[in-house]
């Protein structure tokens, strides 16, 4: 029986015990015969890569740090990263002349074809003090200099749409949940800024509110140490010593929770406000006046409608 709960006692003291389905009990004891190993074999493991882990390396020409980053996926898909023509791998360059496509500007390589990711000299943000990642076992030398970039795992998602519309007389707040748009995809940044989640105003409303399209995730940060005293203005080059902090170690898998009010069936409708034709133009203060219960209302719903995601993996 799902859910049912019993008890024994031990020392007086009940135990309750959760119970399980038999279906999943059957369920899991057959996945577990049907992984139970038949030879194990210890292997030297110096050479291991997980998913997501990067290798840094200094390029001479032109003189840039840059990165290569084993293969993740994210709900088996490809994570693609863009590059200019020429930094593009062979295989990305055989993958997009075979599918017949217009060549773009800035192609797109998958990580999987092993693609080295150039880091621009503007990317670094500097430091005189070492961050956490390193420990209480390491002293920066006096006029050592620490630069970071984060790397950016950035997943596309469905995302709501809200405008303001004239339809027959009256002026109605359209919503619209857009399907998810390309790739996942990576990106290099100085830093990395959590999206923060806010209420469109009025001018959004007017204008077109659109939710975000994408969810965000740190992948990792990327640290150089200076060899010796270095200016802050020093580029980094060949001595400087890199270092990696993973935050993800695994291919995941993308969810995307859908809580919305906001439907489409869900219109606003007030009458005689005067918008049609001003639109653009912005609301007269009188208009403000005369809606703004309402817009309050539409904003309350947009405020309580949110498509967002999660990562796990198994």
């Amino acid at each position: 029986m799902a859910g049912l709960k019993t008890h024994a006692k031990m020392g007086g003291n009940p135990i309750f015990i959760s119970t399980i389905p038999s279906e999943e009990w059957n369920r899991r004891v057959r996945r577990y015969a049907e992984n139970w190993p038949l030879e194990v074999t210890a292997e030297d493991g110096s050479g291991w890569r997980h998913p997501w882990h990067h290798q840094i390396r200094w390029s001479q020409q032109p003189g840039r740090f840059e990165c290569n980053i084993l293969g993740g996926f994210v709900n088996e898909d490809e994570v693609e990263v863009r590059l200019d023509p020429l930094e593009l791998p062979w295989e990305s360059f055989l993958r997009i002349d075979e599918s017949g496509e217009e060549f773009p500007a800035r192609p797109a390589a998958w990580l999987s074809e092993d693609p080295w990711i150039p880091i621009s000299a503007e990317k670094w943000t500097t430091s005189t003090a070492l961050p956490p990642f390193f420990g209480e076992n390491i002293r920066l030398e006096p006029g050592q200099q620490v630069r970071s970039v984060d790397v950016v795992l950035v997943i596309p998602k469905p995302f709501l749409t809200a405008q303001l519309a004239e339809e027959n007389g009256t002026t109605v707040l359209q919503f619209d949940i857009r399907p998810a748009e390309g790739n996942p995809s990576l990106s290099i940044r100085s830093a990395f800024v959590p999206a923060e989640s806010s209420t469109p105003t009025v001018e959004q409303l007017v204008g077109g509110f659109t939710d975000s399209a994408y969810e965000e995730r740190h992948l990792s940060t990327i640290y150089l140490v200076s060899p010796g005293s270095a200016g802050p203005e020093s580029a980094p080059d060949a001595r400087w010593t890199p270092h990696v902090k993973h935050r993800i170690f695994y291919d995941v898998n993308f969810d995307v929770d859908q809580d919305i009010t906001a439907i489409p069936e869900q219109q606003l409708v007030w009458n005689n406000t005067g918008l049609a034709g001003g639109i653009g133009d912005g609301i007269a203060q009188t208009i403000l006046d005369q809606i703004s219960t309402t817009l309050t209302e539409a904003q309350a719903y947009l405020n309580q409608s949110r498509i967002t995601g999660h990562l796990w993996t198994v």
